[in-house]
């Protein structure tokens, strides 16, 4: 795909889909987002990333238009899914695609942990098209984008998901049907062993955090780290990367009890550590 074409289709609004549609917006492109939801309402949502990440660009929202239909996305010649790690959920919207789309646009996921589970539930005549996008939250901050790609996945499909990321002021990494990709495999590791830590006694959340902020350089200890991200979703993660990799990532029962009791970090006040009613507000 040439660094030309300007326009970009996200599918959803939700956290990643309105903020990779906010920062499209921020770097150029004339972006379309497909919503079944209300327009007003993933406007607003673009328009809030926008405006908190990149205030000076609150222009650009003109340049958005959200449609009802997948039909409406086959100008673009490339499209970002970014709808919940739900493999029903993706299949259905692959499917809708697929029937939408021009034959030679490219079909990107920004799937954090499905890995080469996500080619399955793409049409095989798509599959040369398709390749994950997995851009990490918060999008704005975060400078990485995995480009994940299957055996079936074109150079040219590869090469312009390295040519989005770069447009998007994102430095791309190819990686080759990696479930989870490199950093969410890494770093789901290193939080599930921290909770594990806390299971066998002994330790408290500050003591492992501390230890390797001071022990290892880490600028955030793993447990803070999941509280960031939340533990639902930390816990989803680690799920569906144990169905492909075995024991090793069964989710720490800290981990499972805790979400559990709705401690799912600042966005509920509490998780490993707790944040107070206002923290729990500012991230509801």
């Amino acid at each position: 795909m040439a660094l030309g074409e300007d326009e970009l289709a996200v599918v959803g609004t939700g956290t990643m889909g309105a903020s990779i549609a906010a920062l499209a917006l921020a770097s150029g492109f004339q972006v379309r987002v497909w919503t079944r939801g209300p327009e007003a309402a993933a406007r607003t949502r673009v328009g809030q990333v926008l405006a908190r990440y990149r205030p000076e660009a609150g222009g650009a929202i003109e340049r958005l238009r959200v449609v009802p239909s997948p039909r409406d996305l086959r100008p673009a010649r490339a499209v970002i899914e970014a709808v919940p790690e739900d493999p029903a959920l993706k299949r259905r919207v692959f499917a809708e695609l697929d029937l939408a789309l021009a034959p030679d646009a490219f079909l990107f996921s920004n799937t954090s942990v499905l890995g080469p589970e996500i080619f399955a539930l793409v049409a095989d005549e798509r599959l040369p098209r398709t390749a994950i996008l997995h851009f990490f939250h918060p999008v704005f901050r975060m400078e990485l984008v995995e480009v994940n790609v299957h055996a079936a996945t074109s150079e040219e499909t590869a090469r312009a998901g390295e040519a989005i990321a770069r447009r998007l002021g994102r430095e791309p990494l190819r990686v080759r049907g990696v479930p989870g990709g490199v950093v969410s495999r890494v770093v789901l590791a290193a939080i599930n062993e921290a909770a594990r830590l806390l299971d066998a006694g002994g330790l408290r959340p500050e003591d492992v955090d501390r230890a390797l902020v001071l022990g290892a350089h880490y600028p955030l200890g793993p447990l803070a780290l999941a509280d960031l991200v939340g533990l639902d979703v930390v816990l989803d993660n680690l799920r569906a990367l144990a169905v492909h990799e075995g024991p090793a990532f069964q989710p720490a029962p800290a981990l499972e009890r805790l979400v559990g009791e709705g401690r799912l970090g600042k966005k509920s006040g509490r998780g490993f550590f707790d944040y107070g009613r206002e923290v729990a507000r500012r991230h509801g």
